[in-house]
């Protein structure tokens, strides 16, 4: 009975949810995330080093439905395939880099809407296309390389590289990510008091760049907030596996990852739609690509 209750598989219930509802969130961020990248690509106006940061962030994104999502179906929906080793090696990857390339991402956003705020007249010579690229592809062989140690490591050593990952992909992006948001949201109240203080005619321009910039730095704090709320799960599970003993205790925290790392990857299938709500061009361009209105 004991052994039948500490069973690794997944019952078929758990196994029919977790599998539908990663295919569903898997369909989601695979569209929304499509259609973030191709108006991007087919809009002009849109195509600015600051909007290239939601572009990356979207194929990100549009990563962890292609991959992330489809191994949860194939993991949760295929009894078989939880006792492959090959496969919980590639689950542990795939979690790896995708959380990986999705808080350095929102790293890069947090910077760009800060120096775009606090040296607004320095930005464009700060924040290239250049730039961008380099620390893009920085960032993706970062990422590649240090998700690949899941394949070099025993199995009985995961728990100390999930507490690893959680700190290179969660707290330190995190505190670079408070940092960032405290910061600007100390300018955006200096500034309120310094366009009290100036005329109608030069404030204008100014609260109008501004508020730009506020609004978008706020859209993306708000894409911040919702991926760290589903994302604390699993970042709860990784520091209790590694003070877990018993092999029903490990079972058991094994198949409660399945339900936060699935989870945790519904923020993917959520941030289009808050682009597309919060953000004016892209919400026109959205609606040309779709209606051509």
């Amino acid at each position: 009975m004991e052994e039948e209750y500490c069973s690794p598989k997944l019952t078929a219930a758990s196994s029919f949810v977790l599998a539908s509802f990663n295919g569903v969130s898997g369909i989601s961020t695979i569209v929304g995330n499509s259609i973030i990248l191709l108006a991007l690509y087919k809009t002009p106006y849109l195509q600015t080093v600051s909007n290239y940061f939601i572009g990356s962030l979207a194929g990100a994104d549009l990563f962890v439905g292609i991959f992330a999502n489809s191994l949860y179906v194939a993991l949760s929906g295929f009894v078989s395939l939880q006792e492959i080793q090959e496969l919980k090696d590639a689950e542990t990857f795939i979690w790896l880099l995708t959380t990986t390339v999705t808080t350095f991402n929102l790293c890069f956003v947090a910077v760009d809407r800060y120096v775009a705020i606090f040296r607004p007249l320095r930005y464009p010579s700060e924040i290239t296309t250049q730039r961008f690229l380099k620390a893009n592809i920085s960032m993706w062989i970062f990422a590649v390389l240090f998700s690949t140690i899941s394949f070099y490591i025993p199995f009985s050593d995961l728990p100390k590289l999930w507490i690893i990952g959680s700190f290179v992909t969660f707290l330190f992006p995190f505190g670079v990510l408070l940092f960032c948001y405290f910061r600007i949201y100390a300018i955006a109240r200096a500034q309120n008091s310094r366009w009290k203080q100036q005329s109608t005619f030069h404030r204008s321009a100014q609260v109008a760049e501004g508020l730009k910039n506020r609004k978008a730095a706020v859209t993306f704090a708000i894409i911040t907030g919702l991926f760290v709320a589903l994302f604390l799960p699993t970042l709860v599970i990784n520091f209790v596996a590694i003070s877990l003993e018993g092999r029903c205790h490990r079972i058991r925290l094994n198949i409660a990852w399945f339900w936060a790392a699935t989870l945790s990857y519904t923020s993917s299938s959520i941030n289009p739609w808050v682009y597309a709500i919060r953000m004016t061009d892209f919400k026109r361009a959205i609606k040309q690509l779709l209606f051509r209105v």
